[in-house]
């Protein structure tokens, strides 16, 4: 507003200084002018209040997008960077048939997409969210672009049709700040908040949360993503949950450098990296010893229709070596024994399964404060070889032979039948079912 009163204030002094005689109707039209002025200056101050209002009382999306379409005086739809409708405004004021058919499916084709790639307008579109107008030829509904802008990178595109109003200054004005507040919307959904703006994101997303209904929907995305299904792929799990804000970014960004010739997204407190290629690890292996990155891999697959099965199985692998200093990598495939104990203990009494051993030992260590049942643990992982047992232990050979013979008198076994030994490991594998929550 002040700097419209600015302008009017410098008009009027041209128009002294011209010393132009004006008649009556000169200055009706000229208040006019001022007057219809500043009820569009009003006009905005009071949209703008609105919008920024809705976005600090927690309103959703959806209601945004409709109070734009309000403010705007014409339809509005929002797509992310891979052409999915991510919400628009009421479906009976869009009757352009090209947006009925993608809203009806809830992302664009890639025949739309492709077409939208050639319009002169959107290539020399701003980088920024400054509004512009697009044409096309086979519709004769003008479009109103403003990109949707997070962190420097665009995760999609705000669009409002020329139905109702004719687009003006200020309807450009309108939908920048209409863009703006939903870019802030979208940033308290932290997997926006870390789009990198590429267009296979909101899909790989889709996938992990069960998303895509069909086989044909799931063709038709990763056709217009450059994704290939059926390809034999793996999936990669950097555990990032126990870094804090500051240190996270430092971190996700050193990983999405590293990782930009992959597909990857930030989800469930991790960085995930879909690909085929075996040796990727190399190019990071300096990384996660610098950061103390557990990464868990997945078995191999084929169908992307499955991504949140593996995306599963590496985020478990990662977590069983949480704790484990010395191990930065882990497969999926290692601990595939432990997850069948795990599964099979959730539906029965674990407690009746535990060989009286093992409770024997563990009885010992709480009234001696020993740590036999450890021990013993460590010696089963290292298929009961005195030396690697006590390297791992970090004790001398004769430490750990004390603590074996101490363990035979406690139990009464001299540890030397293969098949009890696996019986005494299953045991403590079952008390150790409830140390891991996925």
């Amino acid at each position: 507003m002040k700097d419209l009163i600015e302008e009017i204030k410098n008009e009027i002094y041209e128009v002294k200084r011209s010393e132009k005689n004006f008649d009556r109707e000169d200055v009706v039209n000229y208040l006019n002018n001022i007057e219809s002025r500043i009820d569009s200056e009003y006009y905005f101050m009071e949209s703008s209040s609105k919008l920024l209002n809705s976005l600090i009382e927690g309103k959703s999306l959806k209601y945004i997008i409709n109070l734009g379409s309000e403010i705007l005086k014409n339809p509005v739809i929002l797509v992310d960077s891979g052409y999915k409708v991510l919400a628009h405004s009421k479906k009976e004021d869009i009757d352009e048939i090209f947006w009925k058919e993608n809203i009806k499916k809830g992302y664009c084709s890639l025949n739309f997409i492709n077409e939208v790639k050639k319009i002169k307008e959107v290539k020399e579109a701003p980088k920024s969210n400054t509004p512009f107008i697009v044409t096309c030829p086979e519709s004769p509904v003008r479009k109103m672009v403003s990109k949707v802008i997070i962190n420097g990178k665009s995760v999609g595109n705000l669009i409002a049709l020329e139905k109702n109003g004719i687009f003006d200054d200020n309807g450009k004005n309108l939908l920048k700040t209409l863009s703006m507040v939903i870019s802030e919307e979208l940033q308290k959904n932290k997997i926006f908040k870390n789009f990198s703006g590429v267009i296979y994101e909101n899909l790989l997303y889709d996938l992990l949360e069960d998303n895509i209904e069909d086989i044909r929907t799931l063709e038709e995305r990763t056709e217009s993503c450059g994704i290939k299904n059926n390809e034999i792929y793996s999936a990669f799990y950097f555990d990032l949950s126990v870094y804090t804000d500051r240190y996270f970014n430092i971190v996700y960004n050193t990983l999405t450098d590293c990782f930009q010739n992959y597909k990857n997204i930030f989800y469930k407190n991790g960085f995930l990296v879909l690909t085929e290629n075996e040796n990727v690890l190399s190019e990071c292996k300096d990384i996660l010893k610098k950061y103390n990155i557990k990464c868990g891999i997945s078995d191999k697959f084929s169908n992307l229709m499955e991504l949140k099965k593996y995306f599963i199985q590496a985020k478990k692998s990662a977590y069983y070596i949480r704790e484990d200093k010395n191990t930065m990598v882990s497969y999926y495939n290692d601990f595939k024994t432990a997850e069948f104990i795990k599964s099979a203990a959730l539906n029965i009494c674990s407690d009746d399964y535990i060989n009286n051993m093992i409770s024997e030992v563990e009885i010992f260590d709480k009234k001696n404060n020993t740590e036999y049942l450890y021990t013993l643990k460590k010696y089963f992982e290292n298929n009961c070889n005195l030396l690697k047992t006590s390297e791992k232990l970090f004790i001398h050979r004769n430490s750990l032979a004390y603590r074996l013979g101490k363990i035979k008198e406690i139990t009464n076994y001299n540890l030397d039948d293969g098949e009890k030994n696996f019986n005494l490991y299953f045991s403590i594998k079952l008390k150790e079912i409830n140390r891991f929550n996925f």
